[in-house]
């Protein structure tokens, strides 16, 4: 395949530009010398193969052909530049390489799911009218209903539910605090979300469900991507309706004995059982009309201890075990990922490298993660 020498140097130049690497920093990296890199960005000589493995290797590509243009095979480059352009000053590096870490795991994943034949439901919802609540609100209901909830029953693990629908979700880290959720469409492993690991438990859990509003409900025609910082106030009340309409739905509220009869012990007992904050059950009592905006001001005021606030993903899980799976979820990586890439070892489908390389951890390490989820390793 003829290269074009000019298009190369240009990808290379971008990729650098995005991670805040200076080309001192690039060389350490990959153990390429910086005149050559230097080299590669000026166009005046071409890589060898080796050289563009370890480069794609170091930006977490997982093909090569990306920097070549190949049109046979599509990477997300255009939405994480555009992305980056978006949030400009508030993605610190480190930002900048978390996402690119949960774009790769999500890529990652999607393999791992393809290949083992694992079966999702997607969703689908049609919007009509003008009234956003509305939309919210019916969407909401609509995959409640698709996944099988009953009206009497509370949104039980939403990172799970969103899975089931085919859509990657990932917990990661950021250092901009101020950022909540980020949402993706890759161009090949799908929809995907990015919920910041920062926040506490409850509201990962709205962050989840409001970025799954955008997922389901603000994507037209050729968008690619879509994120929590937005200049279009109506597009983000509209995710906050969904998420309080999924975890909240209106038939969970009217089953709440005296519904209209509140103080801040009971709003804190059925906060910490619907898995909220108080503040959002606050509004959805006031949505269904249990309280007025005297109350909506006292009520929403109250807050839940971290420690009465139990991560879904954590549950039955020994104490040394928690910080061992808190350590890896910081890094987005969830149970969920971690037996896929377990069942994928088992069936022969990639090699403990290939693991390694998947969970973002030296092979020296794998027996550890092994250990943490209960299971025997053996070296393949």
């Amino acid at each position: 395949m003829a290269v074009n020498q000019t298009l190369l140097a240009d990808r290379f130049r971008k990729y650098r530009d995005n991670f805040g690497l200076s080309i001192s920093q690039l060389a350490v990296k990959t153990g390429i010398s910086e005149e050559r890199l230097s080299a590669f960005e000026s166009a005046s000589i071409l890589p060898t193969g080796d050289e563009l493995l370890i480069i794609a290797d170091v930006y977490l590509v997982n093909d090569y052909r990306v920097f070549l243009l190949d049109k046979d095979h599509n990477e997300p480059f255009e939405q994480i530049e555009t992305l980056f352009r978006k949030f400009g000053n508030d993605l610190t590096t480190n930002d900048r390489w978390a996402i690119q870490e949960v774009v790769y795991l999500a890529e990652c994943e999607a393999f791992l799911e393809n290949e083992l034949g694992k079966v999702k439901r997607p969703f689908t919802f049609t919007k009509s009218g003008t009234n956003f609540k509305l939309q919210a609100e019916q969407a909401a209901i609509k995959l409640r209903k698709h996944l099988g909830y009953p009206d009497k029953n509370k949104t039980l693990d939403i990172f799970q539910d969103i899975r089931n629908i085919g859509i990657h979700i990932f917990r990661r880290t950021l250092d901009n605090t101020s950022i909540s959720g980020i949402f993706i469409k890759h161009p090949t492993a799908g929809k995907c979300i990015l919920v910041n690991y920062n926040e506490d438990t409850f509201r990962q859990r709205f962050t989840a469900a409001h970025e799954l509003a955008h997922s389901i409900l603000d994507l037209d025609g050729s968008e690619d991507i879509d994120l929590t910082k937005t200049s279009d106030s109506s597009i983000e009340a509209r995710g906050n309706a969904f998420a309080s309409y999924y975890l909240l739905p209106s038939q969970l509220i009217e089953r709440i004995p005296e519904k209209n009869n509140w103080d801040a012990e009971k709003l804190k007992i059925y906060a910490k059982y619907f898995e909220v904050n108080p503040d959002t059950l606050t509004y959805a009592l006031a949505r269904e009309n249990c309280i007025n905006q005297s109350q909506v001001k006292v009520l929403k005021k109250n807050k839940l201890l971290r420690i009465d606030k139990i991560d879904s993903e954590f549950s039955n899980v020994s104490k040394m075990g928690i910080q061992r799976k808190y350590y890896l979820q910081k890094r987005g990586i969830s149970e969920y990922y971690v037996r896929l890439c377990m069942d994928a070892k088992k069936n022969h489908l990639i090699s403990s490298a290939k693991m390694a390389e998947m969970l973002l951890i030296n092979l020296s390490e794998l027996k550890d993660i092994y250990d943490i989820f209960g299971e025997n390793y053996y070296e393949s």
